[in-house]
């Protein structure tokens, strides 16, 4: 039977920055209601969290489950960038305490619980969803699953797919198309003390690892998909063939026995923001408002820090402030901006390759026209 929800906010997708701003709506007494996708039976990458997310899971109401959940924590990271000299960066003075590698799917379920008891509402969509605006509401359906919902705004939270945002007209403003190949691996020791995050740059991109619970490792390779035979790429064979070219990578994976427990994957990690991050009774959040270099490490704390002020902006609005919303644009905005000129930084740090086409691409001021002929 199809019914009918009741609403101030309604919120399309059900990730870290759609539950966060859910979250923090409850919280401000916003009748809250997230319509989520049946998710395909994929592992979604971006385990780590650095010590400055630790705020925000106090204020999101989790810290306490959070800690007794399994994480593991995360004392620093390592990096040879710029030289083979391994680098190492301490948590250990920092003024939030550790990091974290995550279980991710404990995480987001813990999130969704805590917004089932603020009384923020759910529904498992199917179906596409169809959305019309009057003066001041949205009319929702979908399907089987919804019948004819009002709300007086929207967010878009569906990521990288920015569903309500393309049909509101906004544009995506990319600033790098670079792919991951992401592989999960196993061991069969039972006691892994290493737990930092490692970063290694090669001559055609740079690989992440970090250990993760239940004895897992994940390694994530950035690069560009044209620079590489494109069906060797996602084999075994091919992935165990780059790692050969990251020594102390490869070294992390041999020391342990680690063995693949699954193909790797190719996934997009395009960097860049929506060029019109609101408009009349809509908003975008997390990744459908802009996605970062996963060099930042900083993803799920910008999808819990906007789910935030996405929601503050969102309450202020209907108390009669017309700029909160303009205000919120803005220091994503500038944020964005900020983390260009960080990111540029970076990536000019490492020369020891000059002649490469996937070094040299990054240490240009602007990069989106380098890109047109690739697809993930």
């Amino acid at each position: 039977m199809r019914t009918g929800k009741l609403a101030d906010v309604a919120i399309l997708g059900s990730g870290t920055a759609g539950v966060s701003a859910a979250i923090f709506l409850a919280q401000a007494g916003v009748r809250t209601l997230i319509l989520a996708r049946v998710r395909r039976p994929l592992k979604r990458i971006g385990e780590s969290l650095p010590p400055q997310a630790n705020p925000l899971l106090r204020q999101l109401g989790v810290w306490s489950a959070f800690v007794k959940d399994g994480h593991l924590p995360c004392y620093g990271n390592q990096s040879a960038w710029g030289s083979a000299d391994l680098k190492h960066e301490d948590f250990i003075r920092h003024p939030h305490g550790n990091g974290w590698q995550l279980d991710r799917e404990q995480f987001e379920q813990r999130l969704i619980e805590r917004a089932r008891t603020l009384g923020v509402g759910f529904v498992h969509l199917q179906g596409p969803v169809r959305a019309s605006r009057d003066r001041e509401h949205w009319t929702l359906e979908a399907g089987p699953e919804l019948g004819p919902t009002r709300t007086r705004f929207l967010l878009d939270a569906t990521g990288r797919a920015r569903w309500l945002a393309r049909h509101q007209g906004a544009q995506f403003l990319r600033e790098d198309r670079q792919v991951a190949l992401v592989a999960y691996l196993k061991s069969p020791v039972t006691r892994l003390e290493d737990s930092t995050g490692l970063v290694e740059s090669t001559r055609n991109g740079w690989w992440y690892s970090a250990l993760l619970p239940r004895q897992r490792l994940t390694t994530v390779f950035m690069t560009d998909v044209d620079l590489h035979p494109r069906p060797r790429l996602t084999t075994v064979q091919g992935w165990a063939e780059l790692t050969l070219q990251a020594p102390l990578t490869a070294a992390r994976i041999s020391a342990n026995s680690y063995r693949l427990v699954s193909p790797p994957r190719l996934v997009a990690a395009e960097s860049g923001r929506l060029g019109r991050l609101w408009g009349d009774g809509w908003a975008a959040v997390g990744d459908a408002a802009m996605t970062l270099d996963p060099l930042s490490s900083h993803g799920l704390t910008v999808a819990m820090l906007s789910g935030r002020d996405l929601a503050q902006a969102v309450a202020q609005h209907f108390g009669g402030d017309r700029e909160a919303l303009s205000s919120y644009g803005t220091r994503l905005t500038v944020a964005f901006s900020q983390y260009e000129t960080i990111r540029l930084t970076y990536y000019r740090a490492e020369r020891r390759w000059l002649t490469s086409t996937y070094w040299q691409r990054r240490q240009r001021l602007s990069m989106v026209g380098d890109y047109s002929h690739i697809t993930v």
